[in-house]
């Protein structure tokens, strides 16, 4: 099935968001005490949203639906989300079973 050019954007998009949003995890990960309880709360549902829709992406990856860059893309995301998992943990965030799962 082929994607169209806007969906195949929003994958894209989604994709290098959460690369970079993962790049920062050891910066934040430093200032993280520091940071009052209600900006630790807002970067949490984001991270949450975030997951959502890389759960959806994981859906649509496991049903052959994206392309073949964006599934280079994904698969390096997955990777570099799972060695985050312990410092995510850290930060109050799970990531959902169906991410893990192959």
């Amino acid at each position: 099935m082929a994607t169209t050019p806007s969906v195949t954007h929003h994958v894209a998009a989604t994709l290098r968001g959460i690369a970079a949003e993962l790049g920062f995890l050891p910066e934040l990960e430093k200032q993280w005490d520091q940071e009052p309880d209600s900006s630790k709360a807002s970067w949490q549902l984001e991270w949450e949203e975030m997951l959502a829709r890389l759960t959806r992406i994981a859906q649509e990856e496991r049903t052959g639906t994206l392309a073949a860059a964006e599934r280079v893309q994904y698969t390096s995301v997955i990777r570099d989300l799972l060695k985050s998992a312990p410092t995510l943990a850290q930060l109050g965030v799970k990531i959902p079973a169906d991410l893990i799962a192959p």
